[in-house]
């Protein structure tokens, strides 16, 4: 049995790696300006249009991949034998979807909480709105992963209120952060509590305070026993760059079958972006920008006959969509493949 997975963008990118460029630009205006010799800023707004036409040209030739960091969820269905007695599942690295993977190890190596309990308590005279929640544990040597995020629409005249989690298997943690936000996986720390100290929101409502860890989070058995796993002791990442984790056995180290159904939210991307794609953008852009004053369709002209023109057929020999030869093979490394 192959293993089957379910795939969310929960955060798409919504600022841009340089400043006045576009989300997804993979280059920067100063960076063409200092390639190009340019001093002024006449051609500014005509040069912001190619880089981001040209970043979006190379994200289709790679299969439409996404290259800044972005904020994903996976459900993945390990495969194993139907008869799951007889053949025990698969021993092996499990490769995420999205790469590289653009996240930090926790601080603590304690497993994060369960996802929060929320409730709608009396007080306040805010209006009707949405939250989402997520909290951690803040252990003696630092802060845990997050939980998955949790949702609550509240009515008008009520107040979000969180339970405090419990205790981790291990009781090594101390206290724990709640993050809340009026955006799905936009939230921020709105208070450190101990574990004994449940949290409401201030009849003002939400405060906006630090951004959350980016961390990764694994849920084993998600939908009907959830059990968070630990970077480090539970799991661990063995290449980043390719986005692959394996499961361990706490006690050992050693790896194990992943043989549950699990959850995961992480963050995949570049930053910096890669100085090959680098170079390639900026080179279509380079290439757009000499030939502003003539049809780049035109292969050839000549005058024997008085004119003779020869042009290109779609995009010529060689290329991959619109692009040259040579960018096309600088680029091949980071193309998508996808297997039908």
């Amino acid at each position: 049995m192959e293993t089957v997975r379910l795939k969310t963008r929960l955060k798409a990118a919504t600022q841009s790696l340089f400043t006045g460029g576009g989300i997804y630009d993979l280059i920067s205006l100063a960076d063409v300006k200092e390639e190009l010799d340019l001093t002024d800023k006449r051609d500014d707004a005509w040069l912001r249009k190619q880089i981001r036409r040209k970043s979006k040209l190379i994200s289709r030739a790679c299969n439409d991949r996404v290259f800044v960091p972005e904020l994903w969820q996976e459900t993945i269905y390990p495969g194993h034998d139907a008869y799951v007695f007889q053949l025990p599942p698969r021993m092996g690295v499990i490769a995420l979807a999205q790469r590289p993977l653009a996240c930090a190890p926790p601080l603590s190596t304690v497993a994060p909480p369960l996802m929060p309990q929320l409730v709608a308590v009396s007080g306040g005279s805010l209006p009707t709105r949405r939250y989402h929640v997520r909290v951690s544990y803040v252990a003696p040597d630092g802060e845990t992963a997050l939980s998955l995020e949790a949702t609550l629409p509240i009515a008008a005249g009520k107040l979000l209120s969180v339970s405090a989690p419990k205790s981790d298997s291990y009781g090594l943690a101390t206290g724990w952060n709640v993050y809340a936000g009026a955006t799905s996986y936009g939230e921020t720390l709105q208070a450190s509590l101990s574990l004994a100290t449940g949290w409401t929101e201030p009849t003002t409502g939400l405060i906006a305070g630090g951004a959350m860890p980016n961390t990764i989070t694994v849920v084993e058995n998600a939908a009907l026993a959830p059990v968070p796993l630990a970077e480090g002791i539970d799991f661990t990442v063995v290449d980043a760059d390719r986005a692959e984790i394996v499961r361990l056995y706490g006690q050992s180290g050693e790896p194990k079958p992943w043989g549950l159904p699990f959850t995961i939210v992480y963050s995949a991307g570049f930053n910096p972006i890669p100085e090959d794609l680098v170079d390639a953008a900026i080179r279509l852009v380079k290439t757009a920008y000499m030939g502003r004053p003539r049809d780049p369709m035109v292969r050839r002209f000549s005058l024997p006959g008085v004119y003779e023109e020869e042009r290109w057929l779609g995009t010529g020999p060689g290329g991959i969509g619109d692009l040259p030869v040579d960018i096309a093979e600088t680029i091949g490394r980071y193309r998508d493949v996808t297997v039908a």
